[in-house]
């Protein structure tokens, strides 16, 4: 039964929304520190790579921030049990020496999770990847 759930997410489900991020990609990255107070917009690039027979989706990605590089990794998923996309998230950057978990749904523009982590001050911070499929349903238009 596992197996034929995961073949319909691929043909028509989340995994689907999944394999349309596969690619080479370019971009913008934003980095707030305070709510409508934009800190730095800088060109990123980024792979995206089916892993698994489709079950995941492997995101390797470089920016920059004031003059610093950023390099990270994220690791999308959807759990055909719970119902719920999944990431997980590190980098040279924002995360430290932690993995960051996220956790979301579908959205009308593709999905959105959100994950959160202590900083060595114990200041919560919050993370949210959203609209992911927005830019790439717009580069297959």
């Amino acid at each position: 039964m596992a197996d034929e759930q995961l073949e319909k997410s691929k043909a028509s489900g989340e995994h689907s929304l999944l394999s349309l991020l596969a690619g080479e990609w370019e971009g913008i990255t934003r980095i707030w520190f305070e709510p409508d107070k934009l800190a730095s917009e800088t060109p990123d690039q980024a792979t995206m790579q089916l892993i698994l027979d489709g079950r995941f989706l492997v995101h390797n990605y470089r920016s920059s921030f004031d003059g610093q590089v950023i390099e990270g990794q994220a690791t999308y998923g959807y759990d055909i049990g719970t119902g719920k996309l999944q990431c997980a998230w590190v980098d040279s950057f924002h995360t430290g020496t932690l993995i960051m978990f996220s956790e979301g749904r579908r959205t009308e523009k593709g999905f959105s999770v959100l994950g959160s982590w202590q900083a060595g001050d114990q200041t919560i911070w919050g993370w949210r990847v959203c609209d992911k499929l927005k830019r790439a349903l717009a580069h297959l238009a």
